[in-house]
């Protein structure tokens, strides 16, 4: 995601979502990552609305194009 603030400074924020370095290394060979290794869009009030709500932090961070 990218930010600029008030002041005009350009951020860059990522979220890793596994649980250790196996699990990220083996996304990172998987085909889903080579389909797209950039990410997805997402809209950041509905994902704060969802926190909110309660939804799990599993739930948040799982990528909709991959299976559960």
């Amino acid at each position: 995601m990218y930010y600029a603030d008030p002041d005009g400074n350009q951020i860059e924020l990522q979220v890793d979502s596994f649980p250790d370095a196996e699990a990220t290394n083996a996304w990172m060979r998987s085909e889903a990552f080579s389909r797209n290794p950039i990410g997805i869009d997402f809209d950041p009030d509905d994902m704060l609305a969802r926190f909110r709500a309660g939804v799990p932090e599993t739930e948040l961070m799982r990528r909709p194009d991959t299976a559960q």
